[in-house]
């Protein structure tokens, strides 16, 4: 955050020209990079601490919920969705694509690594200066999990007069380039309003795997097209049209889905009557957690109360509206 930075320098330590490390959360991973390069540092490294994403009494994976000390989080750092090249419109092969050059002001412009807790460690165990913060206040302590060998964290700069690390060199080798991608779309016309629109929709590319992050959404949305093609064929039909939009590029900043609505802005506007996204679809506990804006949740609320779970493991109730209510905060 940048008032971490600030803190920083409030203490006399000298960010410039120096390389920081930095825990993932709070904040997005391209507000990071974008204050570490504003506050003069030359690069940033990035880890997940256990204390975050496996506390004490979780098990990490395979056995366990928590992440493993070996995981690293992906992502993009740029500071706005869709294609940089043709920021605010439409980027297709006939538009003007701005060169790197032009518009690197939406990327960090600093070098930036991810690395795993565990290889976070030794760096951590080694870096100099005062122990930092301590608080139960998760907003202000910065002290994160360690290890025996890591008890305290330290602000630096630099490296304890005993350490192995003299100096820490960042080497990334990125690759700029215009890749054609396709935005994949089917359609169940409607039968009474056809020319207003119902679309749901989920990235389909993912970062590896991506068990969660995009494979369970892209199942609820081919399973919903299966049910409703089902339903069609019984001669059943929505009264307004549905539209099934399966977006590409997500994890590189929200290319595919940013770019359609700038190419069919005016189109969306007269047609468009909402939007379902089902990104990260499942994941974790039995915990119902959406999020919508407010003229949704009446039609939350009717669904849930419809959809049993008494047969599930661990629900709380018979539907999963007594589920919902019983663990939302």
């Amino acid at each position: 955050r940048k008032m971490d930075f600030e803190k920083l320098e409030k203490k006399g330590v000298d960010l410039t020209k120096k390389i920081g490390i930095a825990r993932y959360g709070k904040l997005y991973r391209g507000d990071k990079a974008k204050f570490a390069k504003q506050f003069g540092l030359a690069g940033l490294i990035i880890y997940m601490d256990a204390a975050d994403y496996s506390p004490k009494g979780v098990t990490p994976m395979p056995d366990g919920p928590g992440l493993p000390d070996t995981g690293i989080q992906r992502g993009a750092l740029k500071d706005a969705d869709g294609d940089p090249s043709t920021y605010l419109y439409p980027s297709s092969k006939y538009a003007y694509h701005a060169s790197e050059e032009e518009y690197k002001s939406l990327l960090p412009g600093i070098i930036t690594m991810p690395i795993s807790f565990r290889n976070a460690l030794p760096l951590l165990r080694d870096i100099a200066g005062d122990e930092v913060f301590q608080s139960n206040d998760s907003n202000t302590n910065w002290q994160g999990a360690g290890s025996a060998e890591v008890p305290v964290y330290r602000y630096g700069p630099g490296f304890k007069a005993d350490s192995n690390f003299k100096k820490l060199r960042i080497s990334v080798n990125l690759e700029y380039k215009l890749v054609e991608i396709e935005d994949i779309f089917g359609v169940l016309k409607g039968s009474q309003e056809p020319d207003r629109w119902v679309m749901i929709g989920n990235h389909r590319d993912t970062w590896v795997y991506g068990a969660v992050d995009a494979t369970t959404g892209l199942a609820v949305l081919n399973e919903l097209g299966h049910g409703l093609k089902k339903l069609r064929e019984t001669g059943w039909k929505p009264r307004r049209t549905i539209v099934f939009a399966s977006w590409a590029a997500e994890e590189q900043g929200i290319i595919g889905s940013t770019e359609f609505v700038e190419d069919y802005i005016t189109l969306l506007q007269e047609k468009m009557v909402a939007y379902v996204n089902v990104d990260v679809a499942a994941s974790g506990n039995l915990n119902f957690s959406p999020a919508a804006t407010p003229n949704f949740r009446p039609l939350l609320e009717r669904a849930t109360k419809r959809a049993g779970c008494s047969s599930v493991p661990d629900c709380k109730g018979d539907t999963f509206y007594d589920q919902w209510k019983t663990t939302s905060n």
